[in-house]
């Protein structure tokens, strides 16, 4: 049943009450949960330690990749032990000098852009599964991308705030949809 959100319908929105919100379940940290802590053996020394529970393991989609931000996370998942990254842009050209870099500093790793309009559904979700063919499962997906906008609110047109609230908003919601749909179905 559908319930509109603008109804005077009395046993519409008597429905209301009916609906089961959705909860999820956190770890418990068991060995069969999906984000089980790791074990050190007693007496290990404390970098190595540091080090295992700071590891980052799998692949990785960061959006936004060429900017500061996106930049930065890219080389600390790298850093971290990330086996594959793809950085998805509306420019992959623009971020040539910068996957350049990425691979010569870790040539042991997969590191790939794909060029995709983060506002185009369609093409979110062929980016994702690109991504996919060619890291392999993915695992993280930190969302950088953004428009910045530096003008007065009182002076912002509709549509300048339309195009932003797409990119920064519609654009993560539509990356984390995509991915999280190909997580569940790659069961991590």
């Amino acid at each position: 049943m559908t319930i509109s959100l603008f109804t005077d319908d009395a046993t519409a929105r008597d429905e209301l009450s009916k609906r089961a919100i959705p909860h999820m379940v956190l770890s418990e940290g068991c060995d069969q949960s999906l984000t089980v802590p790791p074990t050190f053996e007693f007496g290990a020394n404390a970098t190595d330690c540091a080090l295992g529970r700071f590891r980052v393991n799998g692949n990785a989609i960061v959006t936004g990749g060429p900017g500061t931000p996106g930049l930065t996370a890219c080389t600390a998942l790298l850093e971290h032990g990330i086996s594959g990254l793809a950085i998805f842009d509306v420019n992959a050209a623009q971020s040539e000098r910068q996957l350049v870099s990425l691979k010569k500093r870790f040539p042991s790793r997969i590191i790939v852009c794909f060029q995709v309009d983060l506002t185009d559904e369609t093409a979110v979700q062929q980016a994702v599964d690109n991504a996919a063919k060619t890291l392999g499962p993915l695992n993280h997906l930190p969302c950088f991308s953004g428009i910045v906008g530096c003008v007065n609110a009182m002076d912002m047109s509709a549509a300048q705030w339309r195009r932003i609230m797409d990119v920064n908003t519609t654009g993560s919601f539509l990356c984390t949809r995509a991915v999280a749909r190909k997580m569940a179905k790659q069961g991590t």
